[in-house]
């Protein structure tokens, strides 16, 4: 009986609940130019991280630190004119992603620029234009 208890009392340890292995995590940086959004259209860039920790302090636009956000979205009324921006990892993630979304509901022009980097090597460059009235752009990136 006391056998059967202390073999039962050490079968229950924490180590016996494997956790994840996260090694392939990553540093990322994006760069997105935005020029020809009217006060009409629709401009969304989302950018997402996950980490393996519950750091809250995700990312950095333009070099400042955007505390407590997973998400970065940067919006129409984000590009007044041509504007860039660059959005970066602060802490490694083990996944990250981008979603592009635009909408012209003039005949302006969107045109954009976007630029993904994973630890260093671009992944992505891209250039964009979406013309005429109604015309949609919408694509997911995951690194």
């Amino acid at each position: 009986f006391v056998a059967v208890n202390i073999l039962a009392l050490g079968a229950c340890s924490d180590d016996d609940d494997p956790q994840p292995q996260f090694e392939d995590t990553k540093n990322a940086k994006y760069t997105i130019t935005v020029e020809g959004v009217g006060e009409d259209e629709t401009a969304t860039f989302n950018f997402i991280g996950v980490t393996v920790s519950q750091e809250k302090n995700l990312w950095k636009v333009n070099g400042q630190l955007r505390p407590n956000e997973t998400t970065i979205s940067l919006t129409a009324d984000d590009f007044p004119s041509k504007k860039t921006y660059v959005v970066e990892s602060n802490v490694p993630h083990y996944t990250t992603g981008v979603v592009i979304s635009c909408q012209n509901f003039d005949g302006t022009p969107i045109k954009f620029t976007y630029k993904a980097e994973i630890n260093g090597k671009v992944l992505k460059d891209d250039t964009q234009t979406v013309a005429g009235n109604g015309t949609q752009y919408h694509i997911d990136y995951q690194y």
